[in-house]
């Protein structure tokens, strides 16, 4: 009993103790806000910038201490750390680690051997953009912390997202949708904030016998406007169109055997490689061990249906193969835990035989209509198993399945199951449509 009171008492003390923690980062926080409006004349965007940095500094403690105890108080003062101490004793502050003597380095600095970056923030505007801009130009220049372009993009957006917000600012928000043009991969809308940038992602999709070379505003574009990773600035809505080449195979190395062509070799040069299905008039049927091995900056390799034969250690397994469904390809990828994009122009795509589990990106961004699993004695659909597939109308379903992920199957599309199958309750039940499979 008395241990028990005891630690009833060590809960008590530690939820007061954080009760007490949240009040003063409160309490600190606003006396920050009143210091930089009031007593510097920021405006709200610049001052809710220096606010973020703070934040990830210090959560707004002037009694923080970090790198080893090297860094101290609100902006984590290290080298200067002893000309915080020298300013506070010389202009009447109690003590250089409370926060108001630390508010008063801070606006000294700002005026003086950081004058920069002080001017830099009475220069903005107080926007959703000035506010970002303040957030990654202090990390940048003034705590400059390790990784500190990265870090800036993340104090910039929580300047925005937060702090501009809770000091009676508001942003818009815009979407970025993708158009694949016929190739295939996974690239979902992206949620851009005003003010803030948004990167393209880093992924590629693939396209059977091309090359992709970017994004642009308009299919068939004459120039690539977006790589991958670009950032996108401007506050509207976009859509972006994948743009693509004529895939050339002089960089495949490769010997002629009786039944056709042997990739066994690759130089390094393109993000991604598209495989033909015949070289010279014959075959592409196989890749041996070694072919695309350490190639550098290779993310993605098309590979046709014509390859029935791929040796151990082909590929590194972080390489994307592009494949048909079904194909000596698309098994061999499974087979070896690497990520796919499934190939397929459309229509009905029927799966016959042995197929008991679809498991996440199964069918990575199929382009099929309808895919027709009836004829399988398929159990289990695993979550994301149709990750990105767009153009899914209808999925045909055998009374075997006893097992549906939540977010297995696309919104919006139909399954068609026999009645009284777990199929069929789980389309009524999670408002999918059904019709009964006679």
């Amino acid at each position: 009993m008395k241990k028990a009171l005891l630690s009833l008492a060590a809960i008590l003390f530690a939820l007061l103790s954080c009760a007490f923690a949240l009040a003063d980062t409160e309490e600190n926080m606003q006396i920050v806000y009143a210091y930089l409006t009031e007593t510097l004349g920021y405006n709200r965007a610049a001052a809710c910038g220096v606010m973020s940095n703070i934040q990830y500094e210090s959560n707004f403690r002037p009694n923080a201490v970090g790198d080893n105890g090297s860094a101290y108080g609100l902006c984590q003062w290290n080298s200067r750390r002893q000309s915080l101490i020298n300013y506070c004793e010389q202009n009447g502050f109690e003590s250089w680690q409370d926060i108001y003597g630390q508010l008063g380095y801070l606006g000294y600095e700002l005026e003086n051997n950081k004058k920069k970056v002080g001017a830099y923030l009475r220069a903005l505007p107080d926007t959703p953009e000035g506010a970002y801009e303040a957030g990654y130009y202090f990390c940048v220049y003034f705590e400059i912390p390790a990784s500190r372009f990265t870090k800036g993009v993340k104090r910039g957006s929580t300047a925005v997202t937060k702090y501009f917000v809770k000091y009676g600012g508001s942003y818009e928000t815009y979407t970025v949708d993708f158009r694949l043009t016929g190739g295939a991969g996974a690239f979902p809308s992206l949620r851009k904030i005003e003010g803030v940038p948004v990167n393209v992602p880093e992924d590629e999709p693939a396209l059977r016998g091309y090359l992709f070379t970017g994004w642009a505003e308009e299919a068939n574009a004459a120039e690539v406007q977006f790589l991958p990773g670009d950032a996108l600035t401007e506050n509207r809505d976009v859509t972006l169109f994948a743009q693509w080449k004529r895939a050339v195979y002089e960089s495949l190395g490769y010997s002629v055997s009786e039944k056709g062509i042997e990739i066994i070799s690759f130089s390094p040069g393109e993000n991604q490689v598209s495989i033909p299905e015949e070289i010279d008039g014959k075959p592409v049927f196989a890749i041996r061990s070694g072919a695309f091995a350490g190639a550098e900056g290779l993310k993605t390799v098309i590979v046709p249906e014509s390859v029935c034969e791929i040796d151990e250690g082909a590929f590194d397994a972080d390489v994307t193969l592009a494949v048909v469904a079904q194909s000596p390809a698309h098994e061999y990828a499974l087979s070896h835990g690497m990520k796919t994009l499934i190939l397929f122009s459309g229509g009905t795509f029927r799966f016959e035989g042995e197929l008991l589990v679809l498991g996440e990106e199964s069918f990575f961004a199929t382009g099929a209509v309808n895919a027709d699993f009836s004829r399988t004695g398929l159990l289990r659909i695993e979550a994301g198993a149709f990750s990105q597939c767009e153009a899914l109308k209808l999925v045909r379903l055998p009374g075997s399945v006893n097992y549906i992920a939540p977010d297995a199957l696309p919104r919006g599309i139909t399954i068609m199951a026999p009645e009284g199958s777990f199929a069929a309750d789980f389309a009524r039940e999670n408002g999918y449509g059904y019709i009964p499979d006679p």
